[in-house]
This record gives structure tokens, sequence and C-alpha cells, in this order.
């Protein structure tokens, strides 16, 4: 069942723009640092309950989520295994009604909802086990990769087919894609 929740966006400082009239019209004139107002934001929850290895490699996830197309960026050296074990997870599939900034913002928004993003084997025990699937890419925020082009994971349904893909860290836009969390176990 979707769940609904109303979050405040942070404020934040933006550069915009200035422009003044000149002898030849409209002449630009720099950027002006200007604080946004807090506003509210919607968020859209599914909870899946999912069983992580840890245990496996990112490979033996691949494998097992018989993906379409699998980005070759996505593998064991740029996104090296974190902890060990299996354990029951409720996975969190949490999509925001507007756009609400960057992924930094993002991971903000989440923690005020109660999760922390996902991490690339909870993604793809998703991806593997598979009970919902939505047309917007299903990104994990904390897998960052460590080559130097900073890029996150995410699965896509393309042709009714998931596949694993990649995209830069700065190119994520929040309104059009859905972020795997967990709750955290900070209370």
């Amino acid at each position: 069942m979707r769940k609904k929740v109303i979050v405040i966006s942070k404020s934040r400082r933006v550069r915009k723009p200035t422009f003044r009239f000149g002898t030849y019209g409209v002449e630009f004139t720099g950027l002006t640092d200007v604080t946004e107002p807090e506003h509210s934001i919607t968020a859209y929850i599914d909870s899946v309950r999912l069983i992580v290895n840890m245990n496996r490699s990112i490979g033996q996830y691949i494998a097992a989520g018989k993906y379409g197309n699998v980005d070759p960026e996505i593998h064991e050296v740029n996104f090296p295994r974190t902890g060990g074990g299996t354990h029951s997870i409720t996975l969190k599939l949490v999509q925001f009604d507007t756009e609400c900034g960057d992924a930094d913002d993002v991971r903000w928004l989440l923690e005020k909802c109660g999760y922390r993003p996902a991490n690339l084997q909870e993604l793809l025990a998703f991806g593997e086990q598979r009970k919902i699937l939505c047309e917007r890419p299903i990104f994990a925020l904390n897998s960052v990769s460590i080559s130097p082009g900073k890029i996150v994971p995410y699965i896509r349904l393309i042709h009714q087919k998931p596949w694993l893909c990649s995209l830069y860290l700065n190119a994520v836009h929040c309104h059009e894609c859905v972020f795997a969390a967990v709750p955290n176990s900070r209370k």
C-alpha cells in the first residue's frame, strides 16, 4: 500500500542571474546569492520486504537479476561490498512530487523521513526479487562509485525488462526518479 508523507524542505542558497536595462537592451550583470524559502514536498512511499545477503558478490547478484542490460561500470572495483551476513529489510521506494534539489538534498529529505539511502547490494536484492517495478528509475544513493566520475547505480524497466544502469551523481533529478531507502536504525 502506498503511503503519503509530507516533508518540509530546507531552505537553500542558490545563485540567480541578475540583469539590468542597458543601452542595447537587457544586459547580464552577474550572479547573486539568494535564499529560497522552505516549502512542503510530498513523498509517496511503497514498502517491500527483502532478504539481502551481503556475502554475495555484485556479479552473483547481477547474474541472479536477469537484467536485459548491465552498465559495465557496475562491478566490485567501483562498488566494493559493505558489511556481511544475511538481513531481512523493509526497502522503501520513495518518490517526491516535485523537484527538490540535488542528490544531497534528496539524502537530507530521506533522513527527515527517517530513512537512509539504500546501497547497491540492497538495490540488487530488490532487482533479483522484483516485487514491484515501475517505469521510473530506482536509485541507490548510498552507493557512489569510487571511480573519479562519481556514478550511482539504478534499475530501470525498459521494454518490460529490467536494466541495471548508472548515472553521474550530479545528473540525478529527483522528481523523475524513485529512491530506494531503508529505515534508519538510529532513532
